[in-house]
């Protein structure tokens, strides 16, 4: 019995470090969807000057939509400014709340900067910022690689399966 144990016990780890080992291969048939997708959703109380300087991830290249609104409470912004770069160009930028575009030729991170300020020192006021990404038409969708877990998973199961086989064979069930 002790000996059934151990060898189920070597299984069992071996299953788990092929898993391991395959995961950095492996890929799955999952595609980014087409979108659009939310990459960055922001909103912030302010007062007297501000700027913040957030970034958010492309997953592949696409379109990035910019929605950029001042919602007016508890007081309207005297001025909002919005740009969106990478770390070497300015895709474009707003002077005032509004929606605008820009396309992105690879994925990776990118950055929003967003200024301004209130009537007064004291007064305070609410923006919110809204970016989405969606593929370009014609673009081919990256595959999404299969997560470790994933394969832990069926390796387990798989092991499950050969026990209760060894248990059948055996005579125990």
């Amino acid at each position: 019995m002790v000996e059934f144990r151990k060898s189920r016990l070597k299984s069992a780890f071996a299953l788990v470090a092929l898993a391991c080992l395959a995961t950095p291969f492996a890929r799955a048939d999952t595609t980014l969807p087409s979108g659009p997708f939310t990459v960055l959703e922001h909103t912030q109380l302010v007062g007297g000057s501000f700027s913040s300087a957030l970034d958010f991830l492309v997953p592949a290249a696409g379109k990035v939509t910019v929605v950029l609104s001042d919602l007016v409470w508890p007081d309207t912004l005297s001025s909002l400014h919005f740009a969106a770069t990478s770390a070497t160009s300015l895709f474009g930028s707003l002077d005032a709340p509004g929606t605008f575009s820009f396309d992105v030729n690879k994925p990776g991170h990118y950055f929003a900067i967003i200024s301004g300020e209130t009537k007064g020192a004291l007064d305070l006021g609410l923006y919110t910022l809204k970016m989405e990404w969606s593929a370009l038409s014609g673009s081919s969708d990256p595959a999404v690689p299969l997560p470790a877990a994933g394969w832990l998973l069926v390796s387990g199961v798989a092991g499950l399966m050969g026990l209760a086989r060894r248990r059948r064979e055996a005579g125990l069930v």
